[in-house]
């Protein structure tokens, strides 16, 4: 079956799958932009927030062996994580909105188009864009972009939805931040219950991994563990990692789903650190979950976040200035002694006078 025999049996036997309350909806396919993504789209019609099912994703899992049934089951659940009734309570309501207001976190360079559609912050070449949870499930995070549209209906600034959606950030998806063994060992646990696996067997299996962690690299994303890279921007996160790892760090972006830190103890350079995330990115990393190939650090004493390379420039600059002012210095302690010295020698040729006493 090729994608259009499938996409054409999708439409038809989606309502199948469906509870009473969507037999009288209609569905169409269109093309769906979205960040970092591009695909053809399963949506209802006729609703401003509607699921946008990512049909080629699932027509790559049918070729790769997946049932046709369990993919329209899973299509099924995904659509059904959008209530019908969200729109109306919450779209057109901002004290509701601003509720469920949270960041997401991607690439400018890639983002571009989609960009000039969306209030958004720009933190060196990276976009903190602003979203609503709609629901949290099996399937993933169901969640509607805020438009400029809509953020002329709610009458703030895009500073002000900045402000909002970092608070209200850290209360739906809260920050985890983890030692990457403590982290591999989390998501472990996670996989073997979601297999079915009872807690005793999952106890006795992570009992054998070892029980330290050296912290030599910390995990850092959301308690979902996706969208998870965005957590760097949650208020004062910067500053709780800078105490945990004890000074300066370098920030990898692992994937718009997390960000791992290294402590900068100098062992690594930025050129290094940059090849290496880039090689991660073009090999590993899907294309749609790549944030971007920059290296970030954060100096702990000037709470100063920028890309690696201009940090390095600016240590430069900062060295520079430093020497020049020693020098400086010094060179000011040679003429202020040369003037002493002028000054005494000065006074040794001046004649002796005697004091005159009136009588």
């Amino acid at each position: 079956m090729d994608f259009e025999k499938f996409v054409n049996r999708v439409m038809e036997d989606i309502k199948k799958y469906l509870p009473q309350e969507y037999q009288n909806v209609d569905f169409a396919v269109a093309h769906q932009e979205k960040l970092n993504d591009q695909y053809t789209a399963l949506r209802i019609t006729g609703r401003k927030i509607t699921p946008n099912i990512n049909l080629e994703n699932y027509y790559q899992e049918y070729e790769d062996g997946r049932s046709f049934r369990s993919i329209m089951a899973a299509i099924a659940e995904s659509i059904k994580m959008v209530p019908p009734e969200f729109e109306q309570d919450v779209l057109n309501d901002f004290e509701k909105a601003k509720e469920l207001l949270f960041i997401r976190l991607s690439s400018v360079e890639k983002n571009a188009d989609y960009l000039e559609k969306v209030p958004h912050t720009i933190v060196e070449d990276m976009a903190i864009t602003y979203h609503l949870k709609i629901e949290i499930g099996e399937q993933g995070v169901a969640s509607a972009t805020v438009t400029k549209e809509y953020l002329e209906k709610y009458g703030i600034s895009v500073e002000e939805l900045h402000k909002l959606a970092l608070e209200n950030s850290e209360k739906i998806f809260p920050a985890n931040i983890d030692g990457i063994l403590g982290f591999m060992q989390k998501q472990m646990a996670a996989d073997m219950k979601k297999e079915g696996m009872d807690e005793e067997t999952i106890n006795m299996i992570l009992g054998d991994l070892p029980k330290t962690d050296d912290h030599a690299m910390t995990v850092v994303t959301n308690d979902v563990c996706i969208n998870g890279a965005a957590v760097i921007f949650y208020p004062r996160v910067f500053e709780e990692i800078a105490e945990r790892i004890g000074g300066d760090y370098f920030v990898l972006p692992s994937s718009v789903h997390e960000t791992l830190i290294l402590p900068d103890t100098g062992e690594f350079s930025p050129e290094e650190l940059t090849v290496m995330v880039s090689d991660i990115n073009a090999n590993v990393v899907e294309a749609k979950d790549r944030l971007t190939d920059e290296v970030y650090h954060y100096d702990s004493i000037d709470k100063v976040f920028e890309k690696a390379s201009v940090f390095e420039e600016r240590m430069i600059s900062k060295l520079v200035e430093e020497r020049n002012a020693k020098v400086t210095s010094i060179k000011d302690r040679i003429f202020e002694k040369k003037d002493a010295v002028k000054v005494h020698a000065e006074a040794s040729k001046m004649p002796v006078r005697t004091a005159e006493v009136s009588r």
